[in-house]
């Protein structure tokens, strides 16, 4: 029988569910304004011919590298996603907070991915929010129960807030975190998600993340496409896996021969000419991510776009810039839906008239494949759109990108990218 908790502890719950609430709504804002203001400048230049493409390489470049800097000199904790540390942390009863990680992760997530790299901000937001979780507890025995469970608390309330999906943040600390919630876990989880996301709402409104048309429920035989797109995020979900530590491994290698900020230069710099051929692409997505639910890309567009935001989300991910991979794979995943979509229209083969729905679905099925946390995902995308007639599509889409990976036998990637950290050493 567990022995009840003495009060001190719920409030530490409660301060956990609270500020990681209120330093995400931060962390949003900063980079809403630092992303409107990186795209202003792109259009502002733009008309100037060549001579403003120096200044934006410029630009870019100086804040890659920045960032990069910010990391690697004062938090190498900080790097990456934070979800593997996390991982870590909560596996292995390890140290999670560091007095520059929190400043680290938000400054430095900021400077980087407002320089254009195409990270994103969850993965920033859970890493924070597991470090405050780990700071209201320091009075306790590292690696102690209550410790380990502030900590996922703070991570379940840092993605609540990414993408005011509270349900989400708490299916996750069960499904990526902890595997099997006691409790008191559970509670304190649940408990810190429905403040952050208390606070979320009343500081940025109520308003569901995407806002579209109620798809309403699909039509059955549309499900041999979602099918499709699952398979397809299955494989290409092994796929990214398998590259992005490809690309890290040949970073580290780089970094041995050559300066590391002079390979972070020439990364900020095709990050600058990206910039200049089409301002939304670089970047944390979201108006990217708005393009393709709306159905406002070309299908050859489309195909360049997927091949441009891969490689850029390898590049920038194996920097060690403080960003996550949360929101690249969604909008890969909805660039691949979308592509589907398109086809389907294309060959006549089905009456689909939702491309918007395939771009949810791809999204989904992307996530799945490659992190192997379908019910996230799912769950993540229903409370994004507050459209529940998206469970069957996606159940459909999930099932076949887990099988595929399963079946491929290709490790989720934050277990991957755990592994190889806890092995891994800093150039």
């Amino acid at each position: 029988m567990t022995s009840p908790r003495p009060p001190f502890f719920f409030w530490r719950i409660v301060l956990t569910g609270l500020l990681t609430g209120l330093v995400g709504v931060a962390f949003r804002l900063g980079f809403t304004w630092i992303e409107s203001c990186r795209t202003q400048l792109a259009h502002t230049l733009q008309p100037w011919g060549l001579a403003g493409l120096p200044i934006l390489m410029v630009l870019c470049t100086g804040s890659v590298v920045l960032g990069v800097w910010l990391v690697r000199h004062f938090a190498p904790e900080a790097r990456g996603s934070g979800i593997p540390q996390v991982k870590q942390a909560v596996e292995t009863g390890s140290a999670l907070a560091t007095a520059n990680v929190l400043w680290v992760k938000f400054v430095g997530g900021l400077v980087a991915i407002g320089g254009g790299m195409t990270l994103g901000r969850e993965g920033p937001t859970v890493q924070m929010g597991a470090v405050l979780g780990d700071a209201t507890g320091k009075s306790l025995k590292q690696g102690s129960a209550d410790r380990l469970t502030l900590i996922c608390a703070g991570a379940g309330a840092g993605l609540t807030t990414a993408f005011n999906a509270p349900l989400a943040g708490i299916i996750f600390v069960i499904e990526e975190l902890r595997g099997k919630l006691d409790r008191t876990t559970f509670f304190a989880t649940f408990l810190a998600c429905v403040l952050a996301d208390s606070v979320t709402r009343l500081c940025l409104g109520q308003s569901a993340y995407f806002i579209l048309p109620a798809y309403g429920a699909p039509r059955m035989e549309w499900l041999p496409l979602f099918a499709l797109i699952g398979l397809a995020g299955g494989l290409f979900g092994a796929l990214f896996n398998r590259c992005l530590v490809w690309g890290l491994d040949l970073f580290q290698a780089a970094a041995k021969r050559f300066p590391v900020y002079g390979i972070t230069a020439l990364i900020g710099v095709v990050i600058g000419l990206t910039l200049w051929w089409n301002p939304v692409v670089p970047g944390g997505g979201e108006t990217l991510m708005n393009q393709i639910l709306q159905n406002a890309l070309a299908t050859r567009l489309i195909l360049v776009l997927i091949a441009v935001r891969f490689t850029l989300t390898l590049l920038c991910y194996s920097t060690g810039a403080a960003g996550g991979i949360f929101t690249p794979l969604l909008i890969l995943g909805g660039l691949t839906g979308l592509l589907f979509s398109h086809l389907a229209d294309a060959t006549g083969t089905v009456g689909f008239s939702e491309p918007g729905l395939c771009a949810l679905v791809g999204m989904g099925a992307l996530f799945c494949g490659s992190v192997r946390a379908p019910l996230t995902g799912m769950i993540l995308l229903v409370e994004m759109t507050a459209d529940y007639a998206l469970i069957l599509p996606l159940l459909t889409a999930c099932l076949f990108a887990y099988g595929v990976t399963e079946w491929l036998r290709v490790p989720p990637l934050y277990d991957t990218l755990m592994n190889r950290d806890m092995k891994r050493d800093i150039p």
